[in-house]
């Protein structure tokens, strides 16, 4: 579940250093960031080979082999831009996969003040003063609130705070 860690403890994160509580749920910030960059680098491959005049290609397509076939010197331009295309997409899966299993655990932490503080926080990437405005609690509340809810995310996930 925290593929974060690529399997390895808390404890054992590279250099020795103790992965905390905010720097696991900041993963999300990372993600979604990640994410918009494959998807800008998939549409500007589209348009440097819309550059070389190849217009109308068939992206459901089987990939050829680029063997010497007679075709025109474009298609394997254009395979190779389909198989890189996936690659893109298989990772942008596993990036959503992720994503998708931090807010999981934040959503089965047992009090709902501390999901819904930590989804606004680090999913939905609000200011804890905008939180603290929607749950309708002062800021120095949902202040507390936050540092709770991390210390109960840790204790749950086993991720220990500095």
């Amino acid at each position: 579940m925290l593929s974060y860690f690529r399997g390895k403890s808390a404890d054992d994160d590279i250099g020795g250093n103790i992965v905390t509580a905010k720097e696991y749920l900041d993963r999300i910030g990372t993600i979604d960031l990640i994410i918009r960059q494959k998807v800008k680098e998939k549409k500007d491959m589209r348009e440097r080979l819309s550059l070389t005049g190849v217009n109308g290609i068939n992206y459901s397509k089987e990939l050829t082999n680029g063997a010497a076939t007679g075709e025109a010197p474009f298609v394997r331009l254009t395979d190779n831009m389909m198989e890189h295309e996936k690659v893109i997409d298989s990772e942008i899966r596993g990036l959503l996969k992720e994503r998708h299993d931090i807010i999981n655990m934040i959503n089965d932490l047992k009090n709902r003040k501390y999901s819904a503080v930590l989804y606004g926080c680090y999913v939905e990437h609000k200011e804890l003063s905008i939180v603290a405005g929607e749950m309708g609690y002062s800021y120095q509340y949902v202040l507390e609130l936050h540092a709770s809810a991390l210390r109960k995310f840790s204790e749950t996930y086993q991720i220990y705070l500095r």
